[in-house]
């Protein structure tokens, strides 16, 4: 979307928010119940995570495990086309960024209340990474 670009301040072009909102957006409908993928886009978003990583001689990608396969997960739906979902892109790149260290587990609520997805009982409601 390119917000910097998009909405800059008249009188001296500086942007006027910081694409952290596009982030945060971006972050939702990747994670929403319905975001299903094809495997095309699957790969392209975890490529597009991990680039940094992949290169074992470069100095730069801090602390992931540089110069190992990127596992990717067995698809969520099988018929009538194979798909993965957004929860499943953030799933392997936790994985490949904390390979050989303790796993992460987080519970939190989210700012975004569950009856905006379709009720208290959706699940959408809380922030859960297990292991």
């Amino acid at each position: 979307m390119r917000a910097d670009a998009q909405y800059t301040v008249p009188t001296d072009g500086k942007p006027l928010r910081g694409l952290i909102q596009d982030h945060v957006c971006a972050g939702v409908l990747l994670t929403k119940r319905d975001t299903f993928l094809d495997k095309a886009s699957f790969q392209q978003l975890l490529y597009l995570a991990l680039v940094d990583f992949a290169d074992a001689t470069s100095g730069r990608g801090g602390g992931a495990v540089r110069g190992t396969s990127i596992v990717m997960p067995p698809p969520t739906l099988i018929k009538p086309a194979k798909l993965w979902t957004g929860k499943q892109v953030i799933t392997s790149v936790l994985d490949h960024m904390t390979r050989g260290r303790p796993p992460i587990t987080h519970d939190a609520p989210t700012k975004t209340p569950a009856n905006y997805w379709g009720g208290e009982d959706s699940g959408e409601g809380r922030f859960v990474v297990r292991r």
